[in-house]
């Protein structure tokens, strides 16, 4: 693009002219090519914290030969001070922890002698290409822009996070706060008037609804925070960390109290109790106000089931969105508890025993408990984390296979990071041949390219020329086989798109 074909013109007018200016020895190395062995032969000039009265400035002169039979002379300033440890330039940094600084014509002299100036440009073309600049250098490390993303606080990101359409589950979860809400103020006025120890365990359910899905609506919205630095895979694992807690709340509150309080009820059986037919509207009206909470989780996991090609009951056990998982839980244990109410209540307007009461407290309560219970099991397998099903990961690698430069793949390993986010590590065993073919479009011989190919090798006429060919085959084949590198990663970033995945961490290695 423009701004590398400006950076490439200002560089070689450098190699042709430098400017009598220091650059560190990590520009030295990452720009000019040297190595550290290079660097010793140049002596460097080191940034002091405050400047020795009794400085003295000295003219080291070192004679290089040449490439092209000629000498070049690099002449170095320095100070008394420094030159007692300029044999130990080894290190980046000096005892007082500063880098070394060069003067800019000794680094490019140095630079001539040991390479053409077309691999010169060559490998500066490449350092700009790789976003190798000190200005990309964060970007370059962690892969994103850390100075825009992960600076903004939790509280923050609550109160300006995305709408609830674009984040997953959150939708269902803010129905279900608003509907529990309605219905535990209903159910916590009907137990007072009534006394009835049924209609107050399910409140209390009711209760232990609005406070975990309150709790795991905040947990969705953080769970949606950009990746930064420290998090470079994002917070998708925050969403099981918040269902988590948020059953223990429901098992506490709406389970574990009033189960005690329904046992409690079975030995001090009440006298009486308000009408039965407040108590039965109640739970009719409770059972239909939790359906439309229940359709919607039941649609959303329906959906979804269904894109994966497997059952509904059978994603339920292996599925891995645990926001509608536990919200369709939830509701289905209010299904559950409406019922058990209503025929509680029958029981006592025929019979006129409050101890179906009870017996229903109980039952309401022992559901709640056993419903929390195997949702915590469920969520602590995807807190751990789940590798993908094995039999798509060894579609993908017969997929990866089958490509002409892959001879194989090993050491595979994949992780579900959250609902919609995946990571896949593999390592990569390329066909040499098939790369070099590639790049010198060798399908054949002979053939044109062959021809060319001969060419080039006959025209070989010193040392220096087949060093040049020899690193400028050798570095084609490095950016051939990143190239190749970056195709096989596509390859698997749509494999993980058509399996329903949105975000992706692939780490590819040479095997």
């Amino acid at each position: 693009n423009t701004y590398i074909k400006r950076r490439l013109d200002r560089f070689k007018e450098q190699l042709q002219n430098p400017d009598h200016v220091l650059i560190s020895a990590t520009q030295a190395r990452s720009e000019y090519g040297l190595t550290r062995k290079h660097l010793t032969k140049i002596t460097p000039v080191r940034k002091q914290p405050s400047e020795s009265k009794d400085k003295i400035t000295t003219t080291t002169t070192t004679n290089i030969p040449a490439s092209t039979n000629t000498t070049t002379t690099i002449t170095t300033t320095t100070s008394s001070s420094s030159s007692s440890s300029s044999s130990n330039s080894s290190s980046v940094l000096d005892t007082e922890g500063m880098e070394e600084q060069y003067w800019l014509p000794d680094v490019v002299a140095m630079a001539r002698v040991i390479s053409s100036e077309e691999m010169i440009l060559d490998r500066y073309r490449h350092y700009l290409e790789s976003g190798r600049e000190e200005k990309y250098r964060r970007s370059k490390i962690y892969g994103m822009n850390q100075m825009e993303k992960g600076t903004d606080s939790w509280v923050s990101h609550l109160l300006h996070s995305r709408k609830d359409s674009d984040i997953q589950g959150a939708d269902v979860v803010l129905l279900a706060i608003k509907q529990n809400i309605a219905i535990g103020s209903i159910k916590l006025l009907v137990a007072y008037l009534t006394g009835s120890a049924a209609v107050f365990a399910d409140a209390m359910h009711s209760v232990a609804d609005v406070l975990n899905a309150t709790y795991r609506y905040a947990g969705i919205n953080l769970a949606n925070r950009d990746p930064d630095y420290r998090h470079p895979y994002g917070y998708e694992r925050l969403r099981y960390v918040f269902t988590d807690r948020s059953t223990l709340i429901l098992l506490g509150v709406g389970g574990i109290f009033p189960l005690l309080h329904g046992i409690e009820q079975l030995y001090s059986v009440p006298s009486e109790l308000g009408s039965p037919w407040v108590m039965g509207a109640l739970f009719v009206t409770v059972g239909i106000l939790e359906t439309p909470a229940l359709l919607r989780s039941y649609s959303a996991l329906l959906k979804k089931a269904t894109k994966n090609g497997i059952s509904l009951a059978s994603y339920l056990r292996h599925g891995n969105d645990m926001i509608n998982i536990t919200t369709f839980a939830e509701c289905s244990l209010g299904v559950i508890a409406a019922t058990a109410g209503v025929i509680a209540s029958m029981q006592y307007y025929l019979t006129s025993d409050p101890i179906y009461d009870s017996i229903a407290s109980v039952v309401i309560a022992s559901t709640v408990c056993l419903g929390s219970g195997l949702i915590l099991g469920k969520n602590a397998k995807a807190l751990v984390g789940e590798t993908l099903p094995v039999d798509e990961v060894e579609h993908l690698v017969f997929k990866l296979e089958e490509d002409d430069t892959v001879n194989s793949v090993h050491d595979v390993k994949t992780e579900v990071l959250g609902v919609d986010t995946v990571r896949f590590k593999a390592e990569i065993e390329f066909n040499a041949e098939a790369i070099t073919r590639k790049i010198k479009k060798l399908y054949e011989i002979p053939s044109p390219a062959s021809a060319e190919l001969l060419d080039q090798v006959q025209q070989l006429k010193s040392e220096v020329h087949v060093e040049d060919w020899l690193m400028k085959n050798n570095a084609d084949y490095q950016t051939a086989l990143s190239s190749e590198l970056q195709r096989i990663e596509n390859m698997v970033k749509k494999h993980l798109k058509d399996a329903n995945f949105k975000n992706f961490y692939i780490d590819l290695e040479l095997w």
